[in-house]
């Protein structure tokens, strides 16, 4: 699972790409399972996406995983 992250008329657009290359709708749901499960998907940011874009959505994205997995090593304690 990847997560794509594309511009698209002025607007930019997040999409899962599954494991059998198919493209689906980005679902938070999915995400919040995944990175409690401890998966952290891949996140490719299209190069139509601005550089300083970019890094902000990578750094972002950088702080979700590790705020899951910081929140999972705690409940694995209890």
């Amino acid at each position: 699972m990847k997560i794509i992250v594309s511009k698209q008329d002025n607007d930019i657009v997040t999409k899962f790409l599954d494991d059998n290359n198919e493209t689906k709708d980005f679902d938070y749901i999915l995400l919040i399972n995944l990175l409690f499960s401890k998966c952290c998907p891949e996140i490719v940011v299209d190069e139509s996406i601005d550089e300083n874009d970019k890094k902000k959505i990578e750094e972002m994205y950088r702080e979700i995983c590790n705020q899951a997995n910081s929140v999972k090593d705690d409940t694995d304690h209890d």
